[in-house]
């Protein structure tokens, strides 16, 4: 198979890995809340998401829309003009 996409991750990066993706799941099966990481979780999680986009030839959300956190929500500024949206 030609369209594989093979990564090699330490140990601690493989277990937070499994352990986002079942509290997700969890979230979206029972609407379980998904606590937040550690810094080292975070930093891990970072780079296997950096290293699977590179290996799938994506822009990561971050670069694309110029948020440096993907799941920021940017509000639109408002008008200071009274025009219309």
């Amino acid at each position: 198979m030609t369209d594989d996409v093979v990564l090699r991750l330490d140990r601690a990066s493989a277990e937070d890995l499994y352990e986002v993706l079942w509290l997700v799941g969890e979230h979206l099966a029972a609407g379980a809340p998904i606590p937040a990481l550690s810094h080292e979780a975070n930093e891990r999680l970072g780079r296997v998401i950096s290293t699977l986009g590179h290996s799938l030839g994506k822009i990561a959300p971050s670069k694309r829309v110029g948020l440096g956190r993907p799941w920021a929500v940017r509000e639109r500024p408002r008008s200071t003009h009274g025009d219309r949206e």
